[in-house]
């Protein structure tokens, strides 16, 4: 938890606190409300109390409005005062209710908290504090970012009418209302709270179209909705003219529909577009939905396409599967495909045909010539295919140096395209031509290559796929498995002890000789050159 609390002051300034898991501070914190602690201060704090749950300070010290949220009425509630697009950072509470980070408003005074802006609302600013994830309670249940805060963006800022509605609760108590100020009670509201807005000529235009867009949201009808305006107008200084009052009223009903039509239209366009599994949470991240209406919409769509049998659902925690319903019809009477022609280092092509639309892996230990062996594929057949290699680790300085290494002239690798990519090979892949992937890199998650080479499979058509991955020495199979099999029509290891091994092969020259577990061992000359040591033979056996 330390490093978590360090983080908070460290990289997002925030003014930390210890706090035990019934949400009571450790220490006396008055002092931190007007600077926030030491590094040492910190790592004291958690050393004595190593379980303790991180409190943020909030207010001008930490630059943080928190809104408390305990209810689903006074989510409805406070979503009235949050305009579409606005990227809240949101924490969901051990109780299931949701944290609220947002900008504490400079250059408006003192804002001190409020206990009741709704029901089950409450404002955090000065002189309070939120609890922040990954905090444990004593019931051993975590605090959790639904959206987390980011160390690019600041926090946004209050919207002006919520900052009012906050400022003004004071008034509601004391009867201090302003001239121009007017008295609001919505109709959509489950409580008797009301609040007062300023009608003047400054924020007028931004009140008419935050009412009008709550109450069509709320599901009042255009004529209602005139009504309350009309009545709004008549408190205004000066007030719109009748044209500009349908002008908003329309303005309003044409963006709700919009923005829920182009949500949906979004989120269908990135499921289609997807391979393997989908998370919600990366969905919003992308799409940059943050807005706790914008939320439940996503959900609504998610459901929708499960409904659809677009998606399957994986899990409770927002995983879902692209469902494969449709399947290509394969006419084996028009197809005037043949095996290509292609030629392998050490001869590999004797024991093997290549189809179309086939995957070639090369799985290699480290320094064993994995790009040694696609540079001496390229070399092999660039004069009779288009071919395309993608590096993920040679600048052209060094790929000049390695194909000057071969016999054939430099002048001749013209005919091959090389391109520089690391990832996401599936949106680069040339479908119709030899597309050599050096390599395919997974830093963790081994298990997921599986789909990076389906998704590549899937985008060829004529074309072939020459994928180099990564091996441990010793191990059968590249890093990820037997999931790095699946679609392999061909798969070859190479070795440090200079062994190249069939492990997989279809598509035989000769229906009587197996190539599987064939191996042969090699000589590699100036980083380029293979020559054989052997012929081929089966493991332990004579050579032949």
């Amino acid at each position: 938890m330390i490093n978590h609390a360090l983080e908070y002051l460290n990289d997002y300034n925030f003014s930390v606190i210890p706090v035990r898991g019934d949400k009571k501070p450790l220490i006396k914190w008055e002092e931190y409300q007007k600077r926030k602690p030491t590094i040492d201060e910190v790592k004291t704090w958690w050393t004595k109390y190593p379980n303790a749950m991180i409190g943020i300070v909030c207010g001008k010290i930490s630059g943080i409005l928190g809104i408390d949220i305990d209810s689903e009425t006074g989510k409805e509630e406070i979503e009235k005062f949050l305009p579409e697009f606005l990227e809240i950072p949101v924490a969901e509470t051990p109780s299931k209710g949701q944290h609220l980070y947002l900008e504490y408003p400079p250059g408006n005074g003192r804002i001190g908290p409020v206990v009741g802006l709704f029901s089950g609302v409450d404002v955090r600013a000065e002189g309070s504090y939120l609890v922040a994830p990954p905090s444990v309670n004593l019931k051993g249940i975590a605090y959790r970012w639904i959206v987390p805060l980011s160390k690019k963006c600041p926090l946004p800022a209050t919207p002006s009418l919520l900052i009012k509605l906050i400022k003004d609760n004071n008034a509601l108590k004391t009867g201090k209302i302003g001239e121009n100020d007017v008295c609001l009670n919505p109709q959509t509201s489950t409580t008797s709270t009301k609040f007062y807005i300023s009608l003047d000529e400054g924020n007028r235009d931004e009140t008419f179209f935050h009412v009008a867009n709550t109450l069509i949201k709320g599901g009042e009808s255009e004529e209602n909705v005139s009504k309350i305006l009309e009545y709004l107008n008549n408190s205004s200084n000066p007030p719109f003219p009748e044209k500009e009052l349908i002008i908003k009223i329309k303005s309003a009903l044409d963006r709700s529909e919009r923005r829920q039509r182009n949500l949906s239209g979004e989120v269908r366009a990135w499921v289609d577009s997807t391979f393997g599994n989908i998370y919600s949470t990366e969905v919003r991240k992308l799409l940059q939905i943050s807005t706790i209406q914008e939320v439940k919409n996503l959900s609504i769509i998610f459901k929708r396409l499960c409904d659809e049998g677009i998606l399957e659902r994986l899990s409770k925690n927002g995983s879902f599967r692209r469902v494969e319903n449709k399947a290509e019809e394969i006419d084996i009477f028009s197809d005037t495909d043949t095996p290509l022609n292609l030629n392998y280092p050490l001869g590999i092509e004797s024991f093997v045909h290549t189809m179309p639309k086939s995957i070639i892996i090369i799985a290699g230990e480290s320094d064993a010539g994995k790009t040694a062996f696609l540079l001496n594929f390229s070399s092999l057949n660039l004069d009779y295919y288009p071919i395309t290699y993608f590096s993920s680790e040679m600048g052209p300085t060094e790929l000049k140096d390695r194909i000057s290494k071969f016999t054939r002239p430099i002048t001749d690798w013209k005919k091959v395209l090389f391109k520089d990519r690391g990832s996401n090979f599936q949106d680069v892949i040339e479908p119709d031509k030899i597309n050599i992937i050096d390599y395919l890199e997974l830093a963790d998650d081994f298990y997921k290559v599986g789909g990076q080479i389906k998704a590549i499979f899937d985008k060829l058509k004529k074309g072939i796929a020459l994928i180099a991955l990564q091996k441990k020495i010793g191990s059968e199979f590249a890093r990820g498995g037997d999931f790095t099999m699946e679609k392999a029509r061909l798969y070859i290891t190479l070795s440090r002890d200079n062994i190249c091994k069939i492990i997989k092969a279809k598509n035989w020259v000769n229906s009587m000789v197996k190539p599987t577990g064939k191996q042969r061992k090699y000589i590699l000359l100036h980083g380029c050159e293979f020559r054989t040591k052997s012929n081929w033979e089966m493991e332990g056996q004579e050579n032949e």
